[in-house]
């Protein structure tokens, strides 16, 4: 969708990032949807790892003991793995889902392996204090011009709304 198509009352995030012209902000409830996916299939894979480890266990200390490594490494490829494809593609498992993508607000392209890492790590400490969630909450839903948090300023990268605006990803 060109810029001069975009439905009324959707910002270009153009005016602001010219490598994003065309593109408009997902909205909350988009967000709020991909992250729910994401942490509710990373909780799943999480507790079957539990399962695996605990399932079968007799109670001993020594099983108990060694059976936290499976959840751990259960967790440990979600997180890769949810890592991996935001970096190259822009989307989680989550996103994907409800039509969004994160996208460097300088080149419109994939964040990469670094400036992914780099807001992952910047919203898991601020996830540690939830005033600091609820502040990048209030800014996506307030900044209705970019829908940008904290975390996304942190990491260069804005949430693209797929089905209303342009993907700027190439290819």
């Amino acid at each position: 969708m060109c810029p001069s198509q975009l439905p009324p009352g959707h910002a270009d995030l153009g005016d602001w990032y010219p490598a994003l012209k065309g593109a408009t902000p997902a909205n909350p409830g988009k967000r709020f949807v991909a992250l729910f996916i994401d942490t509710s299939i990373a909780a799943i894979i999480v507790f079957v790892g539990l399962m695996v480890a605990f399932g079968g266990s007799s109670g001993s200390s020594s099983s108990s003991e060694s059976g936290f490594g499976v959840p751990l490494v259960f967790g440990a490829v979600v997180v890769v793995v949810q890592w991996v494809l935001n970096a190259l593609k822009g989307q989680t498992i989550g996103k994907k889902a409800v039509r969004v993508r994160m996208v460097r607000v300088d080149t419109g392209g994939a964040p990469g392996f670094g400036r992914t890492l780099a807001r992952c790590v910047i919203y898991g400490i601020g996830s540690l204090f939830f005033i600091a969630v609820v502040v990048g909450a209030f800014q996506i839903i307030a900044n209705q011009a970019t829908r940008r948090a904290w975390w996304d300023w942190a990491g260069n990268s804005a949430i693209i709304d797929l089905k209303i605006g342009r993907d700027t990803l190439p290819g």
